[in-house]
């Protein structure tokens, strides 16, 4: 049975939608991958700044103290937990 003309519009127009999807996942992908890549070259910049002297650990520490709230990235540079606001 051969398709109509329509049936193989709708077969073209599905393969389509999931080319398209594949390529938004991987456009996806490579943007998480460039903003991880982003974030440890900062950090990179900034841990081999205070190990050098050129930018004070206290400063590093107060701006890390200021910005993390997970508790387990707090430990990860010996910070205190912060205590859960209550209603």
């Amino acid at each position: 049975m051969e398709l109509s003309e329509i049936e193989k519009i709708d077969e073209q127009i599905k393969r389509l939608n999931a080319k398209k999807q594949r390529m938004k996942s991987k456009q996806n992908a490579q943007k998480r991958k460039d903003d991880t890549r982003r974030k440890i070259l900062v950090g990179a910049v900034i841990l081999e700044k205070v190990a050098s002297g050129e930018w004070p650990r206290e400063r590093m520490i107060s701006l890390l103290d200021d910005q993390l709230t997970k508790k387990g990235d707090r430990a990860l540079f010996n910070l205190e937990p912060r205590l859960e606001a209550s209603d």
